[in-house]
């Protein structure tokens, strides 16, 4: 009878310690203010916070440079990315 609020209140004590040791690491981060603020704001959610913080929080890495479209020239990335198909053609065929 009294095994559910017990579960409940050492959850709560996991969920917080965790919540804490999050923002340590949220703030320890040189990332943009927005981004810490609203990471912090997510981790300090009871019980669901941290599991919520690790699903948002993980960025995908960066692309190879070749891959970004950086030019302001408007097609520039698919007409390099044509060239090299042709290229690449050129290559199997021999």
């Amino acid at each position: 009878m009294h095994a559910l609020p017990t579960l409940f209140w050492v959850m709560s004590g996991i969920s917080e310690a965790l919540a804490v040791w999050f923002l340590v690491e949220i703030w320890k981060r040189h990332t943009h203010i927005a981004l810490r603020l609203g990471y912090s704001a997510i981790v300090v959610i009871p019980l669901l916070g941290p599991l919520m913080y690790l699903w948002v929080s993980r960025m995908p890495s960066a692309q190879s440079s070749d891959l970004m479209n950086r030019n302001m020239r408007y097609g520039d990335y698919t007409q390099r990315q044509i060239t090299r198909r042709r290229d690449l053609d050129k290559y199997n065929r021999t």
